[in-house]
């Protein structure tokens, strides 16, 4: 007979119903390799650094969490005072779903942003809130290719103006017509027939669907279109048709240049000048946006080196797309400053925080985007029903306010340099 409480059997009961019902239901490859590795336990608190489940004897077993949500958990698992901001909030029966109204919380919280990157960058920014990491990524993708299609039209509408121009001053009798038409192709020898071609080339060039770039290593979420910047094969390869075209550049090439100027597109263009009239190549860029995570975390922490991305921030500029700092795991304060991209003295278009904005309580992540490169359409565009609610937007305010209370970059810069220290010497 069993002298063990009835408490206590059934927790282990619900313990291990529990720990089946996961296996069954919701992931059972997950489940089946969680068992085999003996860690298929069901936790049933948490706080501070530490796990707590019930073994085989009902006795209460303390873990302590190495993994840390992947970064969510920046603060332990239920700080006090991210708790009170949540409970507070429920308390006084604040509104979760009021889209169509000034969201307070939401609006101090862009405000806060702001102030935290203009401190940084002496840029201010627009936010966009949203529930995740993934989500943030997403944003920043549909804003990129928003930038890039309103980028080709200003192109497109520039190169029809010169085209124009230059159609005009020639003849059809000019001895010019005929080169141009076997360069281009063209049977007909004409001023409309190369006028034709040449206008096909612009039309072509402004529908192309944009390419957006990543860096080898980099991890971006699981999301259709974030899943094509994550590039972890096993991950990408099965999914690769939902999303945009991606390239990845590799920081350890000194070709940063050559990579980027290689996906560029030729489009002849007509000169005429002196009463000649030439065709010369003018390349467009298909790019829209380069997502870069200043410390990549899945990419087996890897710091990348400020020349490489000070080199990718000289190629946006030039081709007029935008520089993104993934900093959702690396943001916070979690590398020793509040966002990790400080250390290079290069500052982004885009800024994408998440994870432990939310303090491992709420879901919430964030898109902050250059307000000169803000797209005022894009608020109508892009929306979504449980972002800007007060519960998350709230303990994002309180997570951003431990940061700067608790000295959050300070500690993690001290502990994150013992840590090297021991495992260094570990290593030798």
């Amino acid at each position: 007979m069993s002298m063990l409480p009835a408490f206590a059997s059934a927790q282990t009961d619900n313990a291990e119903n529990d720990s089946d019902r996961y296996m069954r239901f919701c992931r059972p490859l997950t489940g089946a390799k969680l068992k085999a590795a003996n860690l298929d336990k069901t936790y049933h608190r948490a706080k501070g650094d530490m796990l707590y489940f019930y073994d085989e004897y009902a006795q209460e077993v303390a873990v302590s969490d190495f993994v840390g949500g992947y970064g969510g958990a920046l603060f332990g698992h239920n700080h006090p005072d991210l708790i009170r901001a949540g409970v507070e909030t429920l308390r006084a029966n604040a509104p979760f779903l009021a889209q169509g109204s000034c969201r307070a919380a939401a609006g101090r919280l862009a405000k806060t942003l702001d102030e935290l990157l203009y401190a940084r960058t002496d840029f201010h920014y627009v936010t966009t809130l949203s529930s995740s990491g993934a989500e943030a990524v997403e944003t920043a993708i549909k804003h990129c290719v928003l930038e890039f299609r309103q980028r080709l039209e200003s192109w497109a509408k520039r190169a029809r103006k010169q085209l124009t121009l230059s159609i005009g001053a020639l003849q059809n009798d000019s001895s010019d017509i005929l080169t141009l038409a076997e360069q281009l192709g063209v049977t007909e020898a004409s001023v409309d027939s190369v006028a034709a071609q040449l206008e096909a080339h612009i039309t072509n060039v402004a529908s192309m669907s944009p390419v957006l770039l990543g860096v080898a290593g980099g991890f971006h979420g699981k999301t259709g279109s974030a899943l094509q910047l994550t590039h972890n094969t096993q991950f990408r390869t099965p999914f690769t048709e939902l999303g945009p075209a991606t390239r990845f550049l590799r920081f350890e090439s000194d070709g940063v240049e050559t990579q980027i100027e290689a996906l560029n597109v030729a489009v002849p263009t007509l000169v005429v000048e002196g009463g000649q009239a030439r065709l010369e190549p003018q390349s467009v860029s298909p790019v829209a946006g380069l997502f870069i995570e200043p410390v990549q975390g899945e990419g087996g922490v890897v710091e990348l080196p400020a020349e490489f991305v000070r080199r990718c921030r000289e190629q946006a500029d030039r081709f007029r797309f935008p520089l993104v700092f993934d900093e959702i795991q690396s943001g916070m304060g979690r590398c020793g400053r509040f966002l990790a991209s400080e250390a290079l003295g290069i500052a982004a278009d885009y800024y994408l925080l998440g994870k432990s904005l939310g303090g491992g309580v709420a879901k919430i992540a964030a898109c902050c985007i250059q307000r000169g490169r803000y797209i005022e359409e894009f608020g109508m565009l892009h929306t979504s029903t449980f972002a800007e609610d007060d519960f998350s937007a709230k303990i994002a305010i309180e997570a951003l306010a431990i940061v700067r209370r608790e000295n959050v970059p300070a500690r993690c810069a001290a502990r994150g340099s013992d840590i090297k220290a021991r495992l260094q010497g570990l290593q030798r």
